[in-house]
């Protein structure tokens, strides 16, 4: 009987440097691109659901005058509710106009038109995680056409703070608020109409 003679001669491939450098510099190159693109689609996102949450809180602002008459974290009553805006800080607040007196004011009382910050007493925090609440990382507030946006119970009637304006009046027209990515690559705008509508 023939025995079946066995391999010895076993080859042994294996890459060349030339080889190894170029897989590296692939590897590399494909992982910069898609550590960049990670970046951008983060801020992306980041600024879709920062818009989303100005929006809700807008949103929130109204819902709660339409519900008057509310009270703040300290129990005070609050005659009406709005949303405080500061591009230089990068924040908002939900705050609540605080009554004077036994009664809420009515809309042509100047206590509701002048701009209510020049009295603190009368400006309070819905919430304490309402008030101040920053802008998410790698999002920015580029500009306002307003400051304050106020909805005044029972309708409620939307009541804008100009900027650098001391009195609320009913706006004329849609009033934004323009977000961007902090690259400026991307951006939002949150549209409030004379009627209160929040589109975005």
């Amino acid at each position: 009987m023939k025995k079946l003679s066995q391999r010895t001669d076993v080859h042994r491939a294996g890459f060349t440097l030339l080889e190894m450098l170029v897989v590296i510099g692939i590897t590399t190159l494909l992982s910069v691109v898609a550590i960049g693109y990670s970046k951008a689609g983060q801020n992306e996102v980041a600024l879709t659901v920062e818009t989303s949450k100005i929006a809700e809180v807008v949103l929130q602002a109204k819902e709660l005058a339409i519900n008057t008459y509310g009270t703040t974290a300290n129990g005070s009553k609050a005659c009406a509710f709005g949303v405080h805006f500061d591009a230089n800080a990068q924040t908002y607040s939900l705050f609540a106009f605080i009554t004077v007196g036994a009664h809420c004011p009515s809309l042509a009382s100047t206590t509701v038109t002048t701009f209510v910050y020049s009295d603190p007493s009368m400006v309070q925090e819905y919430q304490p995680s309402s008030w101040n609440i920053p802008v998410t990382q790698g999002v920015q507030i580029d500009s306002t056409d307003f400051s304050d946006v106020l909805f005044y119970p029972p309708a409620p009637i939307t009541l804008i703070n100009p900027l650098n304006a001391v009195k609320f009046s009913s706006p004329s027209g849609a009033s934004n608020i323009n977000l961007s990515t902090i690259d400026d690559k991307n951006h939002s705008v949150i549209s409030i109409s004379p009627e209160g509508q929040v589109t975005f």
